[in-house]
């Protein structure tokens, strides 16, 4: 008697899995009996050329007014994907229409003009896309009703090949 509640138990967590796969979005087998699907959900494209200035890629500093600074540099510069819920970083960035190349090469070349005041800093940064988002898991079981959670507001930039932009301090 046993085998039909485990044929049906079966069927309905194969037709939990069908539906996520139907629906969009990434969805998996997880061990007794669930199914779970990921979405990314209230994208927000807020710049396709923001200035990333938590990575650097260059610095110097005007010692004497007269002579000004240059920067020349190559930097490896890095993807950044927020991540929430046990949603891949592969998936997101793929959801988001990033680059699959996780970080760049940037070379850099900015220079102060001559007579720049003493003191004052050149900074090179990377420039790229910024998008704003959330994560959506919903968790299908044969048991239950679906449980869906939501991340809060996650961030992500890519840089574009070669882009930066120089700035004084």
């Amino acid at each position: 008697m046993h085998k039909p509640i485990y044929a049906r138990l079966a069927a309905t967590a194969t037709l939990a899995l069908l539906a996520t796969l139907a629906t969009g979005g990434a969805a998996f087998a997880a061990p007794g009996g669930q199914s779970i699907k990921y979405e990314v959900v209230s994208v927000a494209n807020v710049s396709s050329d923001y200035i990333d200035r938590k990575q650097q890629i260059g610095y110097c500093k005007v010692v004497k007014a007269a002579l000004g600074c240059t920067i020349t540099a190559t930097e490896t510069v890095q993807q950044t994907v927020g991540l929430s819920l046990g949603a891949s970083k592969g998936f997101v960035s793929g959801q988001l229409s990033f680059s699959a190349t996780t970080s760049r090469s940037v070379a850099v070349s900015c220079s102060t003009d001559p007579g720049t005041k003493a003191g004052t800093a050149l900074v090179a940064y990377p420039v790229g896309k910024y998008k704003t988002y959330k994560i959506k898991k919903t968790t299908f079981t044969a048991t239950k009703s679906a449980v869906v959670q939501t991340s809060g507001k996650l961030y992500a930039f890519d840089p574009k090949p070669n882009s930066y932009a120089c700035d004084t301090k």
